[in-house]
């Protein structure tokens, strides 16, 4: 399940808490464009609204630009806030724990078992080995 259809009408509340948790830090990195193909409309029209003016084209082009670490950081809340909210897809929960272990590698089915196994067995006092 994708963001805007979890929160709907307030998904520009959780934007906006992404937005306010956001820590810049000196210098400039790359800009990305997300396109409409990879976020519906309205999307792009909430997260324009949270951009400055000169930085934002309202999504008019099908696009807009953001700093690399300002898009990391959006989609990591929104990834962590549909986990913690119960909407999350296998999907997006291995590949939030992937990040934060610094895999860049997509989980299979195998090793997500063996990795739940693994996490289930901690959780009840138990260990890996």
């Amino acid at each position: 399940m994708g963001a805007l259809q979890a929160y709907g009408a307030s998904l520009h509340q959780v934007i906006g808490q992404a937005f306010a948790q956001y820590k810049r830090h000196p210098g400039l990195d790359d800009l990305t464009r997300l396109h409409m193909s990879m976020a519906r409309s309205n999307t792009l029209s909430i997260l324009a609204s949270f951009l400055p003016p000169p930085a934002r084209n309202d999504g008019e082009l099908g696009y807009l630009e953001i700093r690399h670490r300002l898009r990391w950081h959006i989609v990591r809340c929104l990834q962590r806030r549909l986990i913690a909210d119960g909407h999350a897809t296998d999907e997006m929960r291995d590949d939030l724990l992937g990040t934060d272990l610094g895999l860049s590698l997509v989980f299979t089915a195998s090793a997500r078992r063996v990795l739940r196994a693994g996490m289930q067995l901690t959780r009840m006092g138990g260990g890996l080995l």
